[in-house]
């Protein structure tokens, strides 16, 4: 999050165990109103948010990539000799 925050209760480190990440993630302090938009100005909460799930599901999505890749190169090699 930030290297000048004011408090370790909003500071998200790589070596956090999953429960105080997700502990961090369920108390941080959003912006008022319902609407769910990234405007860094007028919702920096929400925004802030939005970029950690923007960066967390890319690289999700990286690596589901590579796990498919490297089944389909398993399943090639597997059974091309046998043709």
């Amino acid at each position: 999050m930030s290297k000048s925050a004011a408090s370790m209760a909003g500071v998200i480190e790589l070596l956090d165990s999953p429960d105080a990440t997700i502990k961090k993630f369920k108390s941080s302090v959003t912006d008022a109103g319902k609407e769910i938009k990234f405007d860094e100005k007028e919702k920096p909460g929400i925004s802030n948010l939005l970029t950690f799930i923007r960066h967390f599901l890319a690289n999700q999505l990286k690596i589901l990539k590579m796990n498919l890749l490297v089944k389909v190169m398993v399943i090639l090699n597997y059974r091309l000799p046998k043709l």
